[in-house]
C-alpha cells in the first residue's frame, strides 16, 4: 500500500496574481535571479556576504537521485506493458 496521498491543488489564477503582486519583481530582476540560480547549480557554489557556500555535493546528489528515479520509472513502466 502506498503512503502517497494526493491532495487538492491549491493553485489558481487569483493566487498566482497575488504572489506576483507580493513579490513585485521587475522582469529584468526575475531574469537575473533565474540566471544566477542556474549559474550556482552549474558551479556548485554561490557567494554571499559571508563567503562561499559550497553545495556541490547536494547538487551532485540531487542529480543522481533524479537520474535514478528516471531510470526506475522507465524500468517499471516497461514491465507494465
Amino acid at each position: 500500500m502506498s503512503n502517497l496521498r494526493i491532495l487538492q491543488c491549491l493553485d489558481s489564477d487569483e493566487l498566482a496574481e497575488n504572489r506576483r503582486k507580493e513579490l513585485e519583481l521587475q522582469p529584468e530582476l526575475a531574469e537575473s535571479l533565474g540566471r544566477s540560480a542556474v549559474e550556482a547549480i552549474e558551479l556548485g557554489y554561490y557567494l554571499t556576504d559571508d563567503g562561499k557556500i559550497d553545495w556541490s555535493e547536494a547538487v551532485r546528489m540531487a542529480s543522481w537521485v533524479h537520474f535514478a528515479m528516471s531510470f526506475l520509472r522507465s524500468e517499471f513502466s516497461e514491465r507494465l506493458v
